[in-house]
């Protein structure tokens, strides 16, 4: 259980933090050759890649690239390069000080199968959370999958229906596990992504920026709920970004007491009036 390599997805040069099982992946890189990352894997590299999508996959297309590309190892995931799983999430002026170490990743590895987000709140029916079953055949990110849900995992229905009755989930697609886990779920959220993609595109629809890479959060959860068997650790996530500036610290205390749609307006008054 000595293999852990952790990907930190990123778009841009940046700070790193964590130990070093974790290392960047430039999502993308195929649509933004001119960014260079230093030490970064490139998400366009190795044996299949789909990092031209990174528009429409967002983080995803490193989900990927792990599943992939890389084989030696026991332990994968992936983090992104300003959310990261914490012991306890606080502000810090030290990011290092908190985030999960190796050490403590391959200890909770040795009782549990997977390390998952602390789920947070859903933003009622906008954010995927229903009380009335009449609703949720309506809701476009139900309705738009389960016909290549129906073809390809028809066991999977059920969970998905209810995941919609579910008022909290974990968000962010991050994940750390076990390969061959890892492995699996690549392989049931891909399959259902890309015969969506494929009807979508055939039906004249099309694909918008970043949706499958939100569509798929409801799936991570949907899978992980249906596969009762997973032995699941549910850990804080904690942003760091700019720690010392005072955005990030309201945007951490709009999350902390759950008024994260205030997060949006926060960032346009930074942009406008403080940001120069």
């Amino acid at each position: 259980m000595g293999r852990t390599k952790i990907l930190i997805a990123t778009h841009k040069a940046t700070e790193k933090y964590g130990d070093k099982c974790y290392q960047f992946i430039h999502v993308g890189a195929a649509m933004h050759p001119e960014v260079k990352i230093e030490g970064a894997e490139l998400d366009n590299k190795g044996e299949d890649s789909i990092s031209e999508k990174n528009d429409k996959y967002c983080e995803l297309t490193g989900l990927y690239y792990i599943w992939k590309n890389i084989h030696d190892v026991d332990i994968t995931g992936l983090v992104h390069y300003r959310r990261f799983f914490v012991r306890k999430n606080k502000i810090t002026k030290d990011p290092n000080s908190i985030i999960l170490s190796k050490n403590e990743i391959q200890s909770i590895m040795s009782e549990y199968d997977v390390i998952l987000g602390e789920p947070t709140d859903k933003k009622y029916a906008v954010g995927g959370f229903f009380t009335n079953p009449l609703d949720v055949p309506e809701f476009a990110i139900y309705r738009n999958i389960l016909p290549s849900l129906r073809h390809l995992y028809p066991e999977y229905v059920d969970d998905y229906y209810q995941e919609f009755f579910e008022p909290q989930m974990s968000f962010c697609n991050m994940m750390i596990c076990k390969k061959d886990i890892f492995d699996q779920y690549c392989q049931f959220l891909f399959g259902i992504l890309f015969d969506s993609e494929k009807r979508w595109m055939d039906a004249g629809i099309g694909v918008a920026p970043r949706e499958m890479g939100y569509i798929s959060e409801y799936l991570l959860n949907c899978w992980m709920r249906h596969n009762k068997h997973l032995k699941i650790c549910y850990k804080p996530i904690a942003l760091f970004e700019d720690t010392n500036k005072i955005g990030f610290k309201v945007h951490y205390i709009l999350s902390r007491v759950g008024l994260n749609w205030l997060n949006p307006i926060v960032d346009r008054i930074y942009a406008k009036f403080i940001k120069k």
